[in-house]
């Protein structure tokens, strides 16, 4: 985006700001009110009220200040949600909303034609169903959106006006009326701007609206630049009375902005300061960047005038380091001051080029800030005319003339200083006759400007305005003496409270005293207590770990002996043949699931539980190792990492064993191939649950071995009842076998 199109956005943000920010044409929306929104907001149900919920939502953050994709993001998501509600309900009055909300959502994405074809399509709907409302809104939001695109009027705020009158909306009549104002102010057109905003003040006031305090700001504003200053103050007056009623801190610094520079027009700096300095306060109060620095540029402007450079350096300087730029209006705001600082510091060059660089900007700015050109131009003149430099000097204020020459309205303050800046210029170069016309040109304006009917006019209003804030404040001063004497009379009462109390606070304190050396004495008794149950502590924890100890040597003595067994069985089964050593290898299988235990238990911090994952894991592979036929099974084990007492562990381990070696042996006869799945896991009713199953051949044609009735499957069964679980055996496509039992803890409070 170029730098042009830059300052055009940003000098239009600042110029509409009030109408979005401050006084909004949906009703204000806060943080909470999104919260409680997006609580209770139920997209699945198709009714008005969670519509508006999410229309609600796309509108808070699509209105936010800026364009951050995470708000348009979340603007979309809301919106998306409110079309499928409305799809729902098959509501076309609906439509229209939520038409004008994707609009807005467009419009934030700087796509101006696609956001006024929605808002128009939105128009159209609400006309073809009659909805007069809802089609001013939509024509309304459409005149909104032609602005921002660069346009300096739009006639669809006159359709929306219609359309609020026709349907009897005076309210919502005014608030286009105030927009329709401050669009003849932005194109000059003063006298039409000043109708439009009393009209929509007499329609204001026949609702009794409650914040008039804005259409009395626009008046303020409208009257000044009319040169009606008598009529501005006594709005301006009205507006900051009631903006501190209600304390809406963030619409007084523009107020007092505006006082400031009313009183600025006036030649009166000293009142102007004081007003542009409680809006730089006003503005730091509720965190508003751009209103602090330009109210700050023209507090040190206006102290520069009146000669104090020094305290306008002291004035500035920290503001501007707390709010560095981060725009290019603040960038040119932050040059303006430096570049007037360092011309009455004589530094001419280090403003100049400054100057010149803000110059460069001027022919774009007029339109926005009003007598840019006329200002910046004299300025220079009046500092080159300090240093003699006549012909520059004559240069920059004859620029300025022209510029004034132009203007639909330049302010009669500044055409005062481009007189005199002219006569002098002239006076120095020897032309008397031009001078001297200057010169009575600058008279005239000056006796219009400070004649004594005005400035007895604004005395007048000023005094009543400080005779009603005297009366409020001796109204304050008889509520605090009257409440004085209430504490008076209270002190008295409280004096002789005092005196009974003392007696009963020294009985009570020698109670406590005494309660207190009771309770030392008994602190150091329970103290010597304390270390006498440390030292049983410490022996007992010694206890415990020499225990464990011996817990942990025993299980690896076990463990040892088991693995004797296992090779006194194996030397056995080399004597052995058929049935006999088949028997053998099963003991052994059986005797290893146990030693498997003892040797991690053996390995592990904790001596009493074992991990079923790591353990199940590895009796599996030992299993699947021993039997030379296992690589045609594909086994699938599947074990969550739970820890098991070991007094559940060892049947566990036996019934896997027997399970899964009968399944090598029977299950796939024949050099056949298969799969087998082992699973373990917690339920949430926090039962253990063992499944193992094949898709052998099934138990009717399983060996001996595996029917019902034989030593594995006895065995099985019998360890499960040991467990105090439930064994089931089905055989569908093979065979699945199901264990489960509840944790140690649970079945002995189920069988105590």
């Amino acid at each position: 985006m170029n730098p042009t199109r830059l300052l055009l956005l940003f000098f239009f943000a600042v110029l509409y700001a009030r109408a979005w920010a401050i006084e909004p044409f949906y009703p204000k929306y806060g943080l909470q009110d999104a919260r409680r929104d997006q609580k209770f907001l139920r997209s699945q149900v198709a009714d008005t009220t969670q519509l508006y919920r999410a229309i609600r939502l796309s509108r808070f953050h699509v209105y936010k200040p800026g364009q951050s994709k995470p708000d348009l993001d979340s603007a979309y998501s809301f919106y998306t949600i409110a079309s499928q509600i409305c799809n729902k309900m098959n509501a076309p009055r609906y439509r229209a909303d939520v038409l004008n909300l994707l609009g807005a959502i467009v419009h934030e994405r700087n796509d101006i034609s696609g956001a006024l074809a929605l808002h128009q399509q939105a128009a159209a709907l609400a006309r073809s169903l009659g909805d007069l409302p809802r089609e001013a809104e939509s024509w309304y939001l459409s005149g909104e959106t032609e602005l921002s695109g660069g346009s300096k009027d739009s006639p669809h705020y006159q359709t929306a006006l219609r359309l609020y009158s026709k349907a009897g909306l005076p309210e919502r009549q005014a608030y286009v009326l105030c927009r329709i104002s401050l669009t003849q102010t932005f194109n000059s057109q003063y006298d039409a701007a000043l109708r439009s905003s009393l009209e929509a003040l007499k329609l204001y006031q026949s609702v009794h609206y409650p914040r008039m305090r804005y259409v009395h700001t626009d008046l303020l504003r409208i009257n000044r630049d009319l040169g009606l200053y008598s009529q501005a103050l006594q709005y301006g007056l009205l507006a900051i009375d009631e903006s501190q009623k209600v304390r809406d801190t963030g619409h007084l610094a523009g107020c007092y902005l505006s006082m400031g520079l009313l009183y600025e027009q006036l030649g009166d700096l000293a009142s102007a300061i004081k007003y542009q300095k409680e809006c730089v306060n006003a503005g730091i109060e509720v965190a508003n960047a751009s209103g602090v620095l330009n109210g700050t540029r023209f507090v040190a402007t206006n102290l520069m005038l009146l000669g104090k450079t020094r305290e306008a350096g002291r004035y500035f300087m920290p503001i501007f380091r707390q709010f560095p730029p981060r725009s290019l209006g603040d960038s040119l705001i932050h040059l303006s001051v430096w570049a007037r600082y360092y011309v009455f510091n004589r530094q001419l060059d280090k403003a100049v080029p400054i100057f010149q660089s803000l110059l460069k900007h001027e022919d774009n700015l007029e339109v926005y800030i009003q007598n840019y050109g006329e200002l910046t131009n004299l300025e220079i003149a009046e500092h080159y005319l300090k240093h003699d430099r006549w012909d520059r000097a004559r240069f920059y204020v004859t620029k300025a003339a022209q510029r004034a020459a132009s203007s639909p309205r330049t302010r009669v303050d500044i055409a005062l200083r481009i007189q005199k800046a002219m006569y002098l210029a002239d006076s120095a170069q020897g032309k008397f006759a031009s001078a001297l016309e200057h010169y009575r040109m600058h008279r005239k304006l000056s006796d219009s400007l400070f004649s004594v009917q005005k400035s007895l006019q604004m005395a007048g209003i000023q005094v009543q305005f400080d005779v009603k804030r005297k009366e409020q404040d001796i109204t304050l001063l008889t509520q605090r003496n009257r409440i004085q004497q209430e504490r008076i009379q209270n002190q008295e009462s409280q004096r002789k409270a005092m005196i009974g109390g003392t007696a009963m606070l020294s009985f009570l304190l020698l109670s406590l005293y005494v309660q207190f050396r009771n309770k030392q004495k008994s602190n150091q008794e329970l103290t010597l207590h304390q270390r006498v149950i440390e030292d049983s502590n410490a022996r007992l924890m010694r206890t415990v770990e020499e225990k464990q100890m011996l817990v942990r040597e025993i299980h690896h003595r076990v463990k040892n002996n088991l693995q004797t067994v296992i090779s006194l069985l194996e030397s056995q089964a080399f004597y052995l043949e058929n049935d006999a050593l088949a028997a053998v290898k099963d003991s052994q299988s059986r005797i290893h699931a146990m030693s498997l235990i003892h040797q991690k238990l053996y390995l592990a911090d904790n001596v009493t539980s074992i991990s079923t994952q790591a353990y199940i894991e590895e009796l599996i592979l030992h299993l699947s190792s021993s039997h030379s036929d296992s690589g045609r099974i594909r086994i699938d084990v599947q074990v969550e990492p739970i820890q098991l007492d070991v007094a559940q562990a060892i049947p566990l381990g036996l019934i896997i064993n027997e399970a899964v070696t009968n399944i090598f042996k029977y299950a796939f006869p024949d050099d056949r191939s298969g799969d087998m799945l082992i699973h373990f896991s917690q339920n949430p009713d926090n039962q253990y649950t063992l499944h193992i199953r094949d898709n052998g051949i099934g138990i009717d044609t399983a060996a001996d071995q595996g029917k019902p009735g034989s030593l594995g499957m006895n065995l099985m069964k019998g360890l499960t009842h040991e467990l105090g679980g439930t064994f089931t055996l089905k055989s569908d496509q093979g065979v699945a076998i199901t264990v489960q039992f509840a944790p140690l803890q649970h079945y002995w409070e189920n069988h105590a």
